[in-house]
């Protein structure tokens, strides 16, 4: 299954950081005044990094980006001082993220900026069903805005809504959006729609049918020939007979007149090892099923494992108030 949402990091800043912070928060307006923003800035993320919580540090550093023009990195700083608790001006900043957002085709409206920044103030709590209605939101204001799609497809994929997850990512993808990884995407996309196989009724119904959990598993070839086996095994114990005859004469040339026959005993002298080797093929092949559905599924799970783990391969549309890097860098936003 999917990892759940990433909550806001409750961060223990210790006095000296947050003195040294604060230290480095005053050289950094020194700097500013002087004119040197990109000593400033360095300043910022020093401090940023001391004490991860401050508000205030958050928001100046977001500022300190837009001074030097860095204008994707200051909107991911603007979305992660919103998240934090000391954060006191919430819509005067999402204005401001709507006018970060306008480019020289277009401009993205400012309710669907706040309809997608409360998407990620749900997610980044844990409210995955609010936060997929916020992005739903956006994507009704300005449908033709790539990332509340991806977003609300990354918190479907965390309740479930694999189909609406697959549709919402093919649609990131018409609007020319993901073009880096749109490989990935796409991967993504076929495993969502794959169905939801389960390794113990693959494993049962192979044990019943043998053969029956290769086809499950779309290998119909190998259904076929742990069937064929099967059923060679059991043809074998049913077709290879020994039958013995009570004879009222004396045989000729070994044969019992057929007036003299007083019986006949027919017996399957291999039936039960016949029985035994299609059962022990049928649970082979059962087996050999159940462990590539547990397989498929953990791959499955792998690809579609959200946050910011080594290996993910999706990220989930959420901000850490606890750190300024590679946190913040887990949410996509693009206008």
């Amino acid at each position: 299954d999917t990892t759940a949402a990433p909550r806001v990091q409750t961060v223990v800043v210790s006095d000296s950081a947050a003195i040294h912070a604060e230290k480095l928060t005053a050289d950094a307006t020194e700097a500013a005044v002087l004119g040197n923003s990109t000593v400033a800035l360095q300043l910022l993320t020093r401090a940023a990094t001391l004490d991860p919580s401050s508000a205030s540090i958050a928001y100046r550093r977001a500022r300190a980006l837009e001074a030097i023009g860095d204008r994707d990195s200051a909107i991911l700083e603007y979305c992660r001082y919103i998240l934090l608790p000391g954060a006191d001006d919430r819509e005067a900043v999402t204005e401001h993220l709507a006018q970060l957002a306008q480019t020289d085709s277009a401009a993205v409206p400012s309710s669907a900026v706040r309809a997608f920044v409360a998407g990620l103030a749900s997610a980044d709590q844990g409210r995955l069903r609010d936060a997929e209605l916020s992005f739903g939101t956006a994507i009704g204001v300005a449908p033709e805005w790539s990332t509340p799609w991806y977003n609300r497809a990354i918190a479907r994929i965390a309740t479930g809504n694999r189909d609406g997850a697959a549709a919402d990512l093919e649609r990131y993808l018409a609007l020319g959006s993901g073009d880096s990884d749109s490989a990935r995407i796409r991967a993504v996309i076929t495993t969502l729609r794959e169905p939801i196989r389960s390794p113990t009724t693959t494993l049962v119904a192979g044990i019943v049918v043998p053969g029956l959990g290769q086809f499950t598993t779309g290998r119909p070839v190998a259904g076929l020939v742990v069937l064929g086996s099967a059923v060679t095994a059991i043809a074998a114990g049913v077709l290879i007979e020994r039958t013995e005859i009570a004879c009222l004469a004396i045989p000729v040339n070994g044969n019992c007149p057929r007036d003299q026959v007083l019986r006949e005993d027919v017996e399957r002298p291999y039936m039960t090892a016949a029985i035994g080797v299609a059962a022990a093929i049928g649970i082979g092949g059962a087996i050999e099923a159940w462990r590539r559905i547990r397989t498929q599924n953990e791959r499955s799970s792998e690809l579609l494992r959200i946050g910011g783990a080594d290996g993910a391969l999706l990220e989930m549309p959420a901000v850490h108030a606890g750190a300024t890097g590679a946190d913040v860098a887990l949410i996509r936003v693009r206008f």
